[in-house]
């Protein structure tokens, strides 16, 4: 099965709109990801000035929540979430070629959930 990205509900506890600063930093931190990091538990993966990256916790049994937030705000502070079903995590996904492609499917969620205002779950196996 090919990796797809698919829209879901609205983003829960969510930020308000960005400012252009506020995008432009999300996206020079969304290069920044590793599909290493996708997987590493609960906490910041990649933080920058006015943004950051964290993973969330597990979603269903060893997959990955990932969510951009804004530093610095306590409560409504997402304004973007992709969920990582466990068959793209470590073991499932052995070459770096493919993990590479998970890795940008993944980034692709993470800006598409930021311009739709969805969250995105990014399903499929490794090809």
């Amino acid at each position: 099965m090919p990796i797809v990205l698919e829209p879901g509900g609205a983003i829960p506890h969510k930020a308000p709109p960005l400012n252009n600063a506020q995008e432009k930093d999300f996206f020079a931190i969304l290069k920044l990801l590793t599909y290493e990091g996708l997987w590493e538990g609960a906490g910041n993966i990649v933080e920058g000035a006015l943004t950051r990256i964290d993973n969330q916790g597990p979603f269903m049994v060893n997959g990955s929540n990932i969510q951009g937030q804004l530093n610095g705000v306590n409560g409504n502070s997402t304004f973007s979430c992709a969920l990582v079903v466990p068959a793209l995590a470590p073991g499932r996904v052995p070459d770096a070629g493919n993990q590479r492609y998970v890795l940008n499917r993944v980034q692709t969620a993470l800006a598409d959930s930021l311009s739709q205002q969805l969250v995105y779950t990014v399903n499929g196996t490794s090809p």
